[in-house]
């Protein structure tokens, strides 16, 4: 049996991929659990509450590491205001991981 931190992540990644292929609005909590090797709804709620909390986690998760580079940008006290600007476009231009919340939600 799989552990707690296990079962959860393995919501999340087969929601991520649901999410990715099907998009949010078409992928069903069915769908989920049709997924998950066996897990029961009823188990699967006892993770989330509905398929927009595991959207709202799946998307954390996406966007955790923008917004890591983000915090550096903002705190970095070598750089004045412009140059912070600058390197939040850079970054935002061409982002992989903005690209996929995109595509998710589309």
């Amino acid at each position: 049996m799989a552990s707690t931190t296990g079962t959860r992540d393995m919501i999340l990644e087969v929601a991520s991929r649901l999410f990715l292929t099907k998009c949010y609005e078409k992928t069903t909590i069915s769908d989920i659990i049709n997924g998950l090797d066996g897990l029961t709804k009823g188990a699967m709620y006892h993770y989330f509450d509905s398929k927009e909390e595991i959207f709202d986690e799946v998307v954390k998760q996406i966007g955790l590491p923008n917004k890591t580079l983000l915090d550096q940008i903002k705190y970095d006290g070598s750089l004045d205001a412009s140059s912070k600007i600058s390197k939040i476009i850079s970054l935002s231009i061409g982002n992989e991981t903005m690209d996929t919340i995109t595509s998710i939600i589309s």
